[in-house]
């Protein structure tokens, strides 16, 4: 059955060899005929009368855009405006059809029918759709990131849909438990969060998985900063001091060099791993080692715990192998650093460690069907596993290979 809605989008028509629109509103340019035009459409559908024509800018969801010319206003048209393969055609676009839906590519714009049915025109991303792109946080939290952040457009705010990400993966979510870590005045003052970046550093180390990553690991390893609350985060095969060692060293040569700051001090649980070369290490550094042995509700833990709560259901909502695990927590540490937290006043953790507000508007929800563009080999399809600075990173195939960085990639949500 056809509902209002369905009239907000182009139908793929191979009958018209015109594109027929019946909204006025979506020219970017118009001229009214003197009197109206009658058009054949086709030997089936007959005649139509158009009263004018235009040009119409085509969007996709990455604001990349084409111009569609001589496009006929037709008004009478009941519920649908058709968009014209043979027109597209000729003009150098094309349109085809696999296992995903319509696909048609114009000039640099590439839109897609998931469903079959139609192509909106404008892209537009309500509540329900960032709920998916942040990792499945709450609905409230995305509402107070709108002042935070720069590209959190919201079309809509109501909510209209059960989340399965979340029902499935957040089974298991409890409360930390309010043990003396809490209390631990040597570790949380009365006076709060250290005041200067890199005056102190929270790690924890979380695994191991049971599956290997797409990488080969099974732990993952965190470094928050105490007053920005930015954590980096890298993906480790075990945890022996010496790769830990490792995983610190090219922490504190990404802070230090972007600060000119030093670490000062350095706060672990109390487990081997941050021992032996790790120790070492540190005393050769100048950089104060602390071990709370009652870390269970300490920051870094508490900041593994989080983004395990994220990516449970961002694997369960895609339907994604377990293996793409380790893509899933550096997404959610992506996401987690753009999001509001209370140890912070108005401003995200990326804000308070860059200075500025961070783009939220390239997000995408994991898991995406993506398709990456090359000069030799056209599109690639793969699937959307997170963000970098480079460009969106992309699993071409469900086997453990195939990811690339690219900033041509258009993600279908």
């Amino acid at each position: 059955m056809q509902t209002s809605e369905d009239s907000k989008g182009w139908v793929l028509t191979f009958a018209s060899p015109y594109h027929l629109l019946r909204d006025r509103r979506y020219f970017t340019e118009f001229r009214e005929y003197a009197q109206p035009k009658t058009i054949r459409v086709s030997n089936d559908r007959g005649n139509v009368e158009a009263v004018g024509e235009g040009e119409v800018e085509l969007r996709d969801a990455h604001g990349r855009s084409s111009i569609l010319r001589e496009v006929l206003f037709v008004p009478s048209l009941a519920l649908h405006s058709y968009l014209s393969v043979r027109a597209l055609v000729q003009d150098n676009g094309k349109a085809t059809l696999d296992g995903d839906g319509w696909k048609v590519v114009f000039g640099d714009v590439l839109l897609f029918s998931t469903d079959g049915g139609t192509i909106p025109f404008e892209y537009k991303v309500d509540i329900n759709a960032w709920h998916d792109r942040f990792g499945h946080v709450s609905h409230s939290s995305i509402l107070v990131l709108k002042s935070m952040v720069q590209g959190l457009n919201i079309s809509s705010t109501k909510v209209i849909k059960e989340c399965n990400g979340c029902e499935l993966g957040k089974v298991h979510r409890e409360p930390f438990q309010q043990g003396p870590g809490r209390n631990n005045q040597t570790f949380y003052p009365a006076d709060g969060r250290r005041k200067v970046r890199l005056a102190l550093v929270h790690s924890a180390i979380t695994g191991p998985a049971l599956v290997l990553s797409t990488g080969g690991n099974r732990y993952f390893i965190t470094f928050t900063d105490d007053m920005s609350r930015y954590c980096k985060i890298y993906i480790i095969p075990d945890k022996r001091p010496v790769t830990v060692l490792n995983a610190f060293k090219t922490y504190q040569s990404m802070v230090e060099t972007k600060t000119g700051l030093k670490i000062r001090i350095l706060r672990t649980g109390g487990g081997t791993e941050y021992l032996n070369e790790v120790t070492n290490y540190l005393v050769s550094q100048g950089i104060k080692h602390e071990k709370d042995f009652l870390m269970t509700n300490s920051v870094a833990a508490r900041r593994n715990r989080t983004l395990m709560d994220m990516v449970r259901p961002m694997i369960q909502a895609g339907n994604l192998p377990h293996h793409l695990w380790g893509e899933a927590v550096r997404t959610a540490n992506y996401l987690k650093n753009r999001l509001p937290t209370v140890s912070l006043n108005g401003i995200t953790p990326f804000e308070a460690w860059h200075g500025h507000k961070p783009d939220v508007s390239d997000i995408r929800k994991f898991g995406s069907v993506a398709y990456v563009h090359t000069e030799n080999i056209g599109f690639q399809k793969g699937i959307y596993v997170g963000n970098s600075k480079n460009g969106y990173r992309i699993q071409i195939s469900d086997v453990r290979s195939g990811l690339v960085v690219s900033k041509n990639v258009i993600v279908v949500e």
